[in-house]
């Protein structure tokens, strides 16, 4: 295929272009360090008696359970707000590093959802409860939409994208926005998971020297760390799964056009999506019911109309997994007969929660599994989708092209390039023609969705069910759902999750087959207590 054979040799050429770039022993500081002043006096009248009060009717709280405190009067929109804003000031600020920027106008915006509350007004499940997202998602001013990177820092984006729209619907307050691997991840091989320049280094809160995996690396940890109840990552490939499974928390790939990607910084708009962030199901099945709809800006959305309208909340049923048959991928049938081996990979854990849970496991054999050559279809995407993503955003601006990015930093590399840009550098010289790229994407879809069918239908099985993140280079090219949910930490205390796949359209299917593993495991591990409490 000519897409394949002209973007070959760029690739080719990537790793050999980082050898060229020293990189800082490191990670540079962030060029916008967050800024906790506007909300200091606030977070000050906290008191000691206060915040253990807090604590306690916060702390891991459910969405539900901050509902159930709120309706009682034990709770409000302005105390919660203050809380987190308590949480990361002491944890995140010149530490976690896991939020970028805060919204100047919260309070305003929660004591109006109060007051809406007192007068007997509910907007829904997610009245009052604070959400962080990513900082690829355009938000409207004052805050900034930078995608984490320098020639974007001073961005204020004229419209909300969709999904933050929705959001705001449904009664959300918006807290801010969470770091990420800049640009999705798609600057350089040397990048770190979790480092942009705008927003600095982002780090694991069960330990820093661990690899917080990325790009949605700010939103999981802030997740997990009691920063925020919700968050809002995106996945190109892993990018939300994977940094669920290593921050012990709950992220939801859903299937291709059930969100909106307007107003999200592309990295490859063909499997591109937000998806939600919890620290359970079913928080993360709220989230995704606020989330959804028919977005006209979106064609891509009326290829899931069919959910546009959907409470996935309804879907969790501890009976899910009853009678169902669960496809293992990732074990070998010698295994099973090894304790120590099962339980030193995880597969303890999955085993038993679906025996506990009423499912039907079968082993699945892999086959020869398509080999795709995401990294050559990104090379392509980049350049194509940031330049009409930048038409359709910053018309006027003299940034128009990802060469213009590349200029950009060029300017400033120690600055602006600490780790190399040879992802940016590839895209900017991509010479793929429009057709090309469009045939290449059906064929890579195409085979991807072939191969998750064969392994579904073939087997007789309701969900492909894999320790850790696997699959990623396959169900987002598919376009096919994926719920990872905690299983626990390894010998080394490195969390690990669980991830359930299904076929198209069957989110609200998969998050039930999820919501009944979570319910007999309860596998989800707290941070350490030196690092977040």
């Amino acid at each position: 295929m000519r897409l394949l054979a002209q973007i070959l040799m760029l690739v080719i050429m990537i790793p050999k272009l980082a050898l060229a770039q020293s990189q800082p022993e490191t990670p540079p500081l962030p060029l916008r360090p967050l800024d906790m002043a506007p909300f200091s006096a606030d977070v000050s009248t906290l008191s000691e008696e206060r915040i253990a009060e807090l604590d306690s009717l916060v702390f891991e709280a459910s969405v539900a359970e901050l509902q159930a405190a709120m309706q009682a009067g034990d709770l409000d929109a302005v105390s919660l707000v203050t809380y987190y804003l308590y949480r990361i000031r002491e944890y995140d600020q010149n530490g976690l590093n896991a939020v970028m920027e805060l919204n100047p106008n919260v309070f305003t915006d929660a004591a109006r959802l109060d007051e809406e509350r007192n007068a007997g007004v509910l907007r829904g499940p997610l009245h009052g409860i604070p959400v962080l997202v990513k900082d690829n998602i355009s938000t409207a001013g004052p805050m900034h939409t930078s995608a984490g990177a320098a020639i974007f820092m001073d961005n204020v984006s004229s419209h909300d994208a969709f999904i933050v729209t929705q959001l705001l619907q449904a009664g959300a307050i918006l807290l801010g926005k969470g770091n990420l691997s800049e640009f999705a991840n798609w600057v350089s091989p040397e990048l770190p998971n979790g480092f942009s320049v705008v927003g600095g280094q982002t780090l694991s809160p069960y330990d820093p020297e661990m690899d917080p995996s990325g790009s949605s690396t700010g939103p999981a940890v802030a997740v997990s760390a009691n920063l925020v109840a919700l968050s809002v990552g995106t996945e190109t490939s892993g990018s939300i799964i994977s940094p669920a499974v290593r921050n012990g928390i709950v992220g939801m790939y859903p299937s291709r056009g059930l969100l909106s990607r307007d107003g999200i910084v592309p990295l490859a708009e063909s499997q591109d999506t937000a998806g939600p962030m919890a620290r359970n199901v079913a928080d993360a099945a709220a989230l995704l019911t606020a989330l959804r709809g028919d977005d006209p800006s979106d064609p891509a959305t009326r290829s899931a109309a069919a959910l546009a309208e959907t409470n996935f909340t309804r879907f969790l049923d501890t009976g899910a997994l009853q009678g169902k048959r669960i496809g293992i991928l990732g074990i070998l049938p010698a295994f099973l007969e090894n304790e120590a081996l099962l339980t030193q990979l995880g597969w303890d854990v999955v085993l038993n929660g679906l025996e506990r849970a009423g499912a039907k496991r079968v082993i699945l054999d892999p086959g020869d599994a398509p080999r795709f050559p995401l990294q050559r279809l990104l090379v392509a995407s980049f350049q194509r989708d940031m330049s009409d993503f930048l038409s359709a955003h910053f018309a006027g601006s003299d940034v128009t092209s990802v060469a213009d990015i590349v200029r950009f930093n060029t300017g400033n590399p120690a600055i602006y390039q600490p780790y190399g840009q040879q992802y940016l550098e590839a895209s900017a010289e991509s010479t793929v023609t429009s057709e090309d790229y469009r045939t290449g994407v059906l064929h890579l879809r195409s085979a991807a969705a072939a191969y998750l069918d064969g392994l579904l239908i073939e087997n007789g099985v309701d969900a492909i069910v894999s320790i850790g993140s696997n699959l990623s280079g396959i169900y987002p090219t598919a376009g096919y759902p994926a719920v990872t949910v905690p299983g626990g930490v390894n010998s080394e205390g490195i969390p690990f999750g669980v991830t359930f796949v299904g076929p198209y359209l069957s989110d609200g299917h998969v998050l039930g087959m999820a919501y009944a593993f979570e319910q007999v495991t309860h596998a989800r591990v707290i941070p350490p207590a030196g690092f977040v409490r």
